[in-house]
C-alpha cells in the first residue's frame, strides 16, 4: 500500500514538472516568434530604404505598372451614338464630352471611280444611296519649330547724303514684342508647357528633359529650372500680389484645410498647428528641416501672415 502511494506521489510530481516545462517552452516559443517577426520587419525596412523609391508614393493595390492597358481594356464601356428603346432616336445632349462637338472635324471621302460605278449584276449605272461614317480620334504629336524674330532696321538716305553732312543720320527699327525672359531662348508656349507638365501633370524636370529629347530638342534640366524660377518671379509673383491685394479687401476669407505632404517629415494640418500654438511662425517650424520645404511654402506663409495681420487690425 505504501509503495502504491509513493508511486502515485512521484507520478503527480512528474506531471507537474512536465506541465511547468511545457509552459516554459510555450513562453520561450512566443518570445522567439516575436524576435523573428521583429527582425523580419527590420530587414524589410532596410531593403525598402536601400532599394525602394526615395519620394514617389505607390498605392498598395498598384501591383503592376505595366498592365494598365490590359486592365483598363477589360472594363466594358459602351459608347453608342444612338440608344434603342422601342424606336431609334438621338440621345439627349449631356455635359459629357463623348460627342466631341467642339473638336475640329477632318473628313476623308472614299468613292468609286467613274469606271467602277457599273452594277455588277446588270451593268447599269449605280447611284449614291447613303454615306457610312466611321469616327476616329486623331492626335497630332507635339511639333517644335525654331522661330527667328527678325527686326528690320531702316535708314534715311536723304539724312545720310552729302548735303546733310554734320547732321546725325536717321535710323528707325521696327517694333518687336519683348521676350518672355530676356536673354533666353524660351518662348511663352515652351514656358507654359514646362510649368503645366511640372505642376499639373506632376512630371519632374528630369523626365521632361528626356521627353523633349524624344521629340528632337535637348534642353538641360538646369535651364528649365532657371526658367521656372525666373518665370515665377517675372510673371506669377505680380499676379499673386494682385490677387492677395484683392483678397485682403474682403471681410471674410475662405480657406481649405488641406494637408501639406513633406517628404522628409510628416503631414501637417497647417490650421491645427496655428490653433494649437497661436503663432504662425511656430506652426511653420516643422517645415524648417529642408530649404526646399521653406521655399515651396513661402508664398503660402506670406498669405497667412497677411491675412491674420489684416484680421487682427
Amino acid at each position: 500500500m505504501k509503495t502504491r502511494d509513493k508511486a502515485g506521489l512521484d507520478t503527480g510530481e512528474n506531471l507537474n514538472k512536465i506541465e511547468s516545462e511545457v509552459e516554459r517552452l510555450k513562453h520561450e516559443n512566443e518570445e522567439l516568434k516575436a524576435k523573428v517577426k521583429f527582425y523580419e520587419e527590420q530587414f524589410r525596412l532596410s531593403q525598402a530604404k536601400k532599394y525602394g523609391p526615395s519620394s514617389d508614393k505607390v498605392l498598395e493595390d498598384q501591383t503592376c505598372l505595366f498592365n494598365e492597358a490590359e486592365i483598363e481594356s477589360q472594363k466594358k464601356m459602351e459608347e453608342p451614338d444612338i440608344e434603342e428603346i422601342l424606336y431609334k432616336r438621338r440621345k439627349a445632349k449631356t455635359k459629357s464630352r463623348k460627342t466631341y462637338e467642339d473638336l475640329e472635324v477632318e473628313e476623308i471621302y472614299y468613292q468609286l471611280e467613274d469606271g467602277d460605278r457599273a452594277c455588277p449584276s446588270c451593268d447599269n449605272q449605280l447611284h449614291e444611296m447613303k454615306v457610312i461614317i466611321r469616327k476616329e480620334l486623331k492626335v497630332i504629336p507635339a511639333k517644335v519649330t525654331l522661330v527667328h524674330h527678325k527686326r528690320q532696321v531702316y535708314a534715311c538716305r536723304h539724312c545720310d547724303s552729302v548735303n546733310s553732312e554734320g547732321e546725325k543720320g536717321t535710323i528707325v527699327t521696327a517694333p518687336m514684342p519683348n521676350p518672355v525672359l530676356p536673354g533666353s531662348m524660351v518662348s511663352p508656349t515652351l514656358l507654359a508647357t514646362i510649368l503645366d507638365m511640372k505642376y499639373n501633370k506632376m512630371m519632374p524636370l528630369y523626365r521632361q528633359e528626356q521627353a523633349f529629347v524624344d521629340i528632337g530638342i535637348d534642353i538641360p534640366r538646369q535651364n528649365m529650372a532657371s526658367w521656372v524660377i525666373k518665370g515665377r518671379e517675372r510673371w506669377l509673383t505680380p499676379l499673386y500680389d494682385r490677387m492677395r491685394e484683392h483678397l485682403l479687401r474682403e471681410e471674410v476669407v475662405h480657406a481649405d484645410a488641406v494637408f501639406v505632404n513633406i517628404v522628409v517629415s510628416k503631414s501637417y494640418n497647417i490650421y491645427d498647428d496655428i490653433s494649437s500654438t497661436n503663432s504662425i511662425d511656430s506652426s511653420f517650424s516643422g517645415f524648417s528641416q529642408t530649404l526646399s520645404s521653406r521655399s515651396q511654402l513661402r508664398m503660402f506663409r506670406d498669405h497667412l501672415l497677411g491675412f491674420f495681420s489684416f484680421a487682427a487690425s
